[in-house]
Parts: structure tokens; sequence; C-alpha cells
């Protein structure tokens, strides 16, 4: 679960932050595992944003 960065809940994911995330689900997905991934750094709407660029970086 992705509380956000910085202020908790308020904040938004750097492009690296979520590389590295990215890379670490594409491993456990390579050992046949299921991953799943909530944002809820959502009070100034970045869950959504956040959301979609992992699932891109990652592959799903």
């Amino acid at each position: 679960r992705f509380h956000g960065p910085g202020k908790r809940y308020a904040s938004a994911y750097d492009d690296a932050t979520l590389r590295e995330w990215a890379e670490r689900i594409r491993a456990w997905r390579g050992e046949g595992l299921d991953v799943f991934a909530y944002f809820n750094n959502d009070e100034l709407g970045y869950a959504p944003k956040n959301a979609l660029r992992l699932r891109e970086l990652a592959g799903a």
C-alpha cells in the first residue's frame, strides 16, 4: 500500500521511486507471484496518476 512519500496521503511519488517498485514487481511476477499495489495518497488526487504510471513501468 502506497500512502505517499512525503506528507502521508497528500504527496506524489516521483518516477525514480516508481521505477524501483516496478523492478521489484517484475521480479516477483517473474517468480510466479501475484502482485497487488494500492495507492491511497489521494488527498490531492495523486493516487490514480501514480497507479497508472506504476502499471506502465511494471508492464502490467
